[in-house]
């Protein structure tokens, strides 16, 4: 038997979506208020401050564990729109209706796996206060920075780093004004590696892995020239299984966002990671840059009541 539902997506209290190329490692330690840095101005931390935008092609929930290659034919595809559904997710917790007035059928049976497929360009949001002056794409300095507007192709290319300070999507000063800006994430990284594939995490949902795929919706092939993803893919396991049965009045899904955001300033030196030469965290008397907001994990939740 099959039943109908109406879906919201809501935002919940845990973790989201991805670790992308250049970010060295998931940070491992809470940010403060402020954010403290050491004696050169290095920050590498975690928070839930921040916002994101992203499109949603697909979510499938499935009766075993999927694959990227047989999850379409294996799952029951509750989501499945070409063009994408845009989804913004806020820490203010505030749901958003998937389906509209339009219900979806879901099959009675129990769900033990779920898969997502999104777009990989994701936009990011953010401001962010430091113990210490950090400097802006417009040369300004403050302990307040922020995100502002543009592209950053970052993850485009295997070499990754900013041509001029100016390429930077953040600014600093006294007085906020956070915008959306874009980001491509064609590939993680792994150990200092750019990869496709980042399998068997943990959660307190259950174990999860994710990949980029590319525009075939298949895995490319590490080393193969520039990083060529296209979508971002994710196979979430049930610690305990969802079970749709005749009594089952209500279907809600949710991505955990608190701690999400990996916030990072320049690492070691301008040099180690392509920073811009203005960014002198260790040259006396200069000011580091912020480097890095990027959400740093992913779990995906499915409630049925």
């Amino acid at each position: 038997m099959k039943k109908q539902f109406l879906l919201s997506l809501a935002v919940l209290s845990l973790v989201t979506f991805l670790l992308p190329n250049n970010a060295q490692a998931v940070a491992t330690t809470a940010c403060d208020t402020p954010i403290q840095t050491d004696s050169s101005g290095y920050a590498d931390c975690y928070t839930s401050e921040g916002s994101q935008k992203y499109t949603m092609l697909q979510i499938g929930l499935c009766t075993s564990e999927p694959t990227y290659l047989n999850y379409e034919q294996k799952c029951d595809l509750i989501i499945n729109d070409a063009n994408g559904l845009s989804v913004e997710l806020t820490s203010s917790g505030a749901s958003t209706s998937l389906t509209g007035d339009s219900p979806v059928t879901i099959s009675e049976g129990t769900y033990t796996h779920a898969a997502i497929l999104i777009d990989e360009t994701i936009a990011l949001k953010g401001s962010y206060t430091f113990d210490k002056p950090l400097k802006g794409n417009s040369l300004n300095i403050g302990t307040t920075c922020w995100t502002t507007t543009g592209t950053w192709n970052e993850f485009i290319a295997s070499t990754p780093g900013y041509n001029s300070i100016s390429d930077l999507p953040f600014d600093c000063g006294s007085t906020p004004n956070p915008e959306y800006f874009t980001a491509n994430y064609n590939a993680f990284s792994f150990s200092g590696l750019d990869v496709y594939a980042i399998t068997n995490r943990t959660s307190p949902t259950g174990p999860y892995s994710m990949y980029v795929l590319d525009s075939n919706k298949s895995l490319p092939a590490n080393g193969s020239g520039d990083l060529d993803g296209d979508y971002l893919f994710g196979i979430q396991e049930f610690n305990n299984p969802i079970v749709i049965n005749a009594n089952t009045s209500n279907v809600s899904l949710g991505f955990k966002l608190t701690d999400m955001f990996h916030i990072q300033s320049n690492y070691r030196n301008t040099a180690f990671n392509n920073a811009p030469a203005d960014c002198t965290r260790n040259s006396s008397g200069g000011n580091a840059c912020l480097l890095i907001v990027i959400p740093q994990g992913f779990e995906f939740t499915v409630t049925a009541q």
